[in-house]
């Protein structure tokens, strides 16, 4: 590794049902245990194993941010909405994403985020840089 240099590689698959249960408990904290369990499973096994990533689920979430109840009751719409667009070829690429296909290519599947010490430092000491911020 060179000096004022760090390179990371961090996959992002797309969600498991584990992780998009997860997420809805996370998104709706003031849920009483049980509604919580029982809302956030019944969301989960709606989302389809490893099709959409969680970014995309979030998003679902989002337009439910006040509605957990809505959310746990419209996802089997929305997941049938944005399988038909892919099918037609829409332009969701998360949504056609299947485990097969997230696994085959593991360098295409894997972001790499690189990031140089002196270019963060530049960002921080940069006068005019700051002076476009105000």
């Amino acid at each position: 590794m060179n000096a004022g240099r760090i390179d990371v590689r961090v996959h992002f698959g797309n969600a498991t049902q584990s992780q998009a249960r997860e997420l809805f408990q996370k998104f709706y904290p003031r849920l009483e245990p049980d509604a919580s369990d029982t809302l956030s499973a019944a969301f989960a096994d709606q989302i389809p194993e490893l099709e959409f990533s969680m970014a995309h689920v979030q998003g679902f979430l989002m337009g439910h941010k006040n509605d957990p109840e809505g959310a746990a009751k419209q996802v089997s719409q929305w997941v049938k909405r944005h399988k038909q667009n892919a099918s037609r070829g829409g332009a969701n690429h998360d949504t056609s994403t299947t485990a097969a296909n997230t696994t085959t290519d593991n360098a295409a599947a894997t972001a790499q985020v690189t990031t140089t010490a002196s270019v963060i430092e530049k960002y921080h000491n940069d006068e005019e840089h700051i002076k476009d911020i105000h």
